[in-house]
């Protein structure tokens, strides 16, 4: 709920008081990892000297809360999933294409539900694609669609890479008119990337 109100500071201390009295639960770990993810990341984003509710002023180091959230990630990779992609997509911020790919090859797509498998596709392409392959960064975002046929970001990610990298115009122009174009009536359920920037709060409703 926090995340949800972009309260990050506020739910940074949450986990942070939970974790106290479960320090090795991997579900804490995965949000917390995750709120200073998003946090950072927009921080990131805001002009100079900008920042957000009840964000701890110490937030303002990006590259000592990226490794904390990085460290919360590597601790719960081996139980949650979407821990190792929410790792990849660190390391390919960071500049680490072929780790990012090595880390989400440890997981198997068909076991993941389909909101992962949406996430991971994305960062697969988009490391794929830092790394000179562009054929193979569109296999990812053609899966992605496939997946979630209305997905923006997808759709976006697969017509940047045809047109830029493959030269293909045509075909990236046909990608957007059949995904954009139709955008008035769109929910969050149709592009699960919307969902991402809030950490574990995307579980709520299944929980609930």
């Amino acid at each position: 709920l926090l995340m949800s109100s972009d309260e990050y500071g506020a739910a940074v201390r949450t986990y942070d008081r939970c974790l106290e009295w479960r320090p090795r639960d991997p579900w804490l770990l995965l949000g917390r990892g995750s709120t200073l993810e998003s946090a950072i990341m927009l921080l990131a984003a805001l002009p100079p000297n900008a920042t957000l509710a009840n964000l701890p002023r110490e937030l303002s180091d990006r590259k000592r809360y990226l490794a904390r959230a990085i460290a919360d990630y590597e601790a719960t990779a081996s139980d949650l999933p979407e821990a190792r992609i929410r790792l990849a997509r660190l390391l390919l911020d960071g500049g680490d294409a072929a780790a990012a790919l090595a880390e989400l090859s440890r997981n198997r797509p068909p076991d993941l539900e389909p909101m992962l498998q949406y996430w991971r596709a994305l960062v697969s392409g988009a490391a794929e694609d830092a790394l000179g392959q562009p054929a193979a960064a569109v296999a990812h975002y053609r899966l992605a669609l496939r997946l979630y046929p209305q997905a923006q970001t997808a759709a976006v990610a697969l017509a940047h890479t045809l047109s830029e990298r493959l030269g293909q115009r045509r075909e990236a122009v046909d990608v957007l008119r059949r995904t954009i174009n139709q955008s008035v009536t769109r929910t969050f359920a149709s592009d699960p990337w919307w969902l991402y920037r809030l950490g574990q709060a995307w579980h709520a409703r299944a929980a609930g």
